[in-house]
């Protein structure tokens, strides 16, 4: 089977590998990870080789050796289009399919678009569409869409070169989303933003505005927020939108983490070196908090605390407006088993006999129970049974954090329970350090 046909028989984004046994390298770049740049292969030079392979005598030749490393070639293109079709359509191994990729011309958008859909093939097909087509935004729209992670990374790298209106606003509407590689997408998007902002904003795009900046005022992304040209001007844009739009807990949870950010470290650098003002500063942190001071966010926090689709959303803004959130995702956890390392971050001695009911009421997932041991940690001899079941996990991390809490609690609170089952954990453990960390404890 052609790798063509075994592309073109699946519908919607394609992650199974190819029919072909060559190409392994470009598999683990895949499972790794990797950036979009899929071969690894030594470079072999067929610009020898592509004069007989187009009148048909040298096909088998030049075949041969794009099997054999990544191929380069310093021929002009007048020619060769017909050949890179067959390689794309008839050969059963990635290598000719890739090359004969870069030789499809301004008519074989559809082919691209088709054999790109494919993450081993996306970023040569993107760079294609780039070459050949003087206005590639479109198709590169529809490309993106196809696929996820690296691939669409890739193929965003190509789009941002393009910077359309329609493009900047696919990128903030919808192009950071559906993906693993958000993270490397969504500050891509952000450098678009304010010119998006500058025209008008329907609901569904002021909200993907919120989700991007709400991202990156994470403090792990803070970098990535100053880094934004003019990143003061780009807030209160945001802002302004806000002020007329009605209330999402989307937009609450934007206002949240930026008076978090407002109020936090880092100023003086920022005046220095980031193109803020003190005027600006304290200008925007006074236009949060009177966005905040609205009465309108507390019936929407109180009833997405209710809402298993917007609870999540809702405990993000709940401090901001004096609700305590607990009873709410208390119950929460009780009634779907989900989010336990969540509810932890609100432990406290009198909220600690609620939690472990909670707990005992269902088998707890592996990560819940993991969370759990860890948290009993400064509280002895409470929920010592979630200890045993820890110390007896199949999961390494489990058991070596239910060591570390009775480590902890020291041995002059544990029951004999405990101290038969960590006699049972040495006998059966696997890691030479982890059972010394046990044996230890016996001392």
């Amino acid at each position: 089977m052609s790798i063509y046909t075994h592309i073109a028989g699946h519908d919607g984004p394609l992650t199974d590998d190819l029919p072909d046994v060559a190409g392994l390298e470009s598999a683990l770049a895949l499972l790794t990870d990797a950036p979009a740049v899929w071969s690894t292969s030594a470079p072999v030079d067929v610009t020898d080789l592509l004069p007989a392979a187009v009148t048909g005598g040298g096909y088998d030749d030049l075949y041969a050796a794009l099997l054999s490393g990544d191929p380069t070639h310093t021929a002009p293109d007048d020619g060769l289009r017909a050949l890179g079709v067959r390689l794309v359509t008839e050969a059963d191994d990635r290598g000719p399919v890739r090359f004969g990729l870069t030789l499809l011309g301004p008519d074989d958008v559809d082919l691209l678009l088709e054999v790109g859909r494919h993450p081993v093939f996306t970023a040569t097909a993107a760079t294609r569409l780039t070459e050949v087509l003087p206005d590639p935004s479109v198709p590169l729209m529809r490309l993106a869409r196809s696929v996820e992670g690296w691939p669409r990374v890739a193929v965003v790298s190509c789009l941002t070169e393009c910077a359309s209106p329609e493009v900047r606003e696919w990128l903030v509407r919808d192009g950071y989303r559906h993906s693993a590689a958000e993270p490397y997408l969504i500050p891509i998007a952000a450098r678009h933003l304010a010119e998006v902002l500058a025209g008008p904003v329907d609901p569904a795009l002021l909200g993907s505005a919120c989700e991007i900046i709400s991202t990156l005022l994470d403090e792990a992304h803070f970098e990535v927020l100053d880094d934004i040209p003019d990143t003061p001007s780009l807030l209160a844009a945001l802002l302004r939108k806000l002020e007329h739009a009605d209330h999402t807990l989307g937009h609450l949870t934007l206002l949240t983490r930026l008076d978090v950010y407002l109020s936090g470290p880092g100023w003086d650098t920022r005046y220095r070196t980031r193109g803020w003002t003190l005027a600006w500063h304290e200008t925007l942190t006074r236009r949060v908090r009177d966005l905040l001071s609205s009465p309108a966010w507390r019936p929407l926090v109180e009833t997405g605390l209710r809402d298993p689709a917007h609870i999540h959303a809702a405990l993000s803004g709940a401090s901001s407006q004096g609700i305590d959130p607990f009873p709410a995702l208390l119950a929460h956890v009780r009634r779907t088993g989900e989010d336990w390392p969540m509810l932890l971050t609100w432990l406290t001695p009198h909220r600690l006999p609620e939690i472990l009911a909670a707990a005992g009421e269902h088998p707890l997932a592996p990560a819940a129970l993991d969370a759990l041991a860890a948290a009993l940690a400064p509280h002895p001899n409470h929920g010592p049974e979630f200890l045993l079941a820890a110390l007896a996990s199949p999961e390494p991390h489990t058991r070596a954090v239910a060591t570390r809490t009775l480590t902890t609690w020291g041995p002059a609170t544990w029951s004999p329970d405990i101290q038969t089952a960590l006699r049972a954990a040495i006998a059966t453990e696997p890691s030479a350090t982890l059972r010394q960390s046990m044996t230890q404890l016996l001392v």
